[in-house]
This record gives structure tokens, C-alpha cells and sequence, in this order.
């Protein structure tokens, strides 16, 4: 029986270089506490296909400004990040994030789990081309296969180009339900609604949102 993997205190488990290579790790739980991930394609070689390979028997947290990236600032593509657990829940400012900024296309986002959330305005799950990028490269895809998905109190589901590559396809899978509600206001006034998009503030074209489920909830 594989037993609980804890990170905290800062913590960083970085194969980033040229070309960025892979973090696997196998557990029955997974928590990362103000810690990070980090496999980042820094050349104009490929990383490994797979950046983050993160598979977990019983639950995955991810919280208190934690991350999980796969990110590309050259040639290079990065590699996905895969995730699959019993559970998974990103809080406080917790972030799973692919991304480029140069001309190499950044990696998929592929989620498997019985349950998901997403619970904060500040929380995010994407593939993103960064508004500082240099060259062409584009955002990964983002998968999300569940039993439950549940968005809420302004946290995202996105991938987005700020740049001249294109955004990625947003492709939520559920078997019971798909829920997205919340927002976060300052005084009368709402800022952060919780979202599931693709979307473009540059030159770049967004992508389609393919939302599957017997059951689609979207409030406030």
C-alpha cells in the first residue's frame, strides 16, 4: 500500500532545463501546502512528453498558493501535466498551469478524478500563451474527466492567449454532475464570477467549451 506524500514549507520539486524533464510520483494521498511543481522547457528542445505525471490512489490538495506548471519560454513544447487520484481539490490560490511565452507550444492539461474542485477567486486551472510572449507558440488543451466537477466562490477554469498563439480546446467530462457558481463582489460590485473558458485578449484565437454531464448547474 503506498502511504501520503506531504509537501510544505515551501518546497519545490523542479526538473525545469533544456529540455525540462519529468516529475512522477506515485501515493495514496497527495497534499502540497505553499509548495510547488515545477518541469518548465527552457531551450528550443521538447521537454519530456509528459512534464508532471501525478497519479494518487486516495485524495489530491493542493492549497495555500501551491503550483503545479509545465511551462515553455523557447522552441521547445513543453510536456503535459497528467493528474489522476480518487479526489482532487485546488484551493486558497492553489493553480495547475501550462504555458508558453516564446514559440514552442505549451503542454495538455489532462485531469482524471472521482471528484473535482475549484474554490477560489484566486484558484486556476488552464494552459495559457502569455501576454509577454516572444514568437508564436500555443496553448495546451485542457480535459477534465470526473464523477463531479464543482467551480466556485470565482475560481476558473481556463485557457487563454494574451499573445499571438492560439488558446486551447476546454474539453469537462462528468458522470453525475458539473456545477459552477459564485462570485466574489467589492462592495456592490462583482468583479470575479466563476468561469469555464477559452478565451483571447490578443491576437491569438480562443477555442471551443465542451461541457458533457446529466447534470449542468450554473448560478449567480
Amino acid at each position: 500500500q503506498l502511504g501520503n506524500i506531504t509537501l510544505s514549507k515551501v518546497a519545490i520539486l523542479n526538473t525545469s532545463g533544456d529540455p525540462g524533464g519529468m516529475v512522477q510520483i506515485r501515493a495514496g494521498g497527495f497534499t502540497s501546502d505553499r509548495s510547488f511543481i515545477a518541469a518548465n522547457t527552457l531551450g528550443n528542445v521538447s521537454g519530456a512528453a509528459t512534464a508532471v505525471d501525478l497519479n494518487v490512489a486516495g485524495g489530491i490538495l493542493l492549497q495555500n498558493g501551491s503550483g503545479i506548471g509545465a511551462d515553455t519560454v523557447g522552441g521547445g513544447r513543453s510536456g503535459d501535466i497528467v493528474i489522476k487520484s480518487g479526489t482532487l481539490g485546488v484551493t486558497s490560490q492553489a493553480k495547475i498551469l501550462s504555458s508558453t511565452s516564446g514559440n514552442g507550444n505549451a503542454g495538455d492539461v489532462s485531469i482524471s478524478a472521482s471528484s473535482f474542485s475549484l474554490t477560489d477567486p484566486l484558484s486556476q486551472i488552464g494552459s495559457s500563451v502569455n501576454e509577454n510572449q516572444v514568437g508564436a507558440g500555443n496553448a495546451g488543451a485542457l480535459v477534465i474527466d470526473a464523477a463531479t466537477v464543482d467551480i466556485t466562490n470565482g475560481a476558473g477554469i481556463r485557457t487563454a492567449t494574451f499573445g499571438q498563439g492560439n488558446a486551447g480546446l476546454v474539453t469537462i467530462m462528468a458522470t453525475e454532475a458539473v456545477r459552477v457558481s459564485g462570485l466574489v463582489r467589492i462592495g456592490n460590485v462583482d468583479v470575479i464570477r466563476s468561469v469555464i473558458t477559452s478565451s483571447t485578449v490578443g491576437s491569438g484565437a480562443g477555442d471551443k467549451v465542451t461541457i458533457t454531464a446529466p447534470l449542468i448547474s450554473i448560478a449567480d
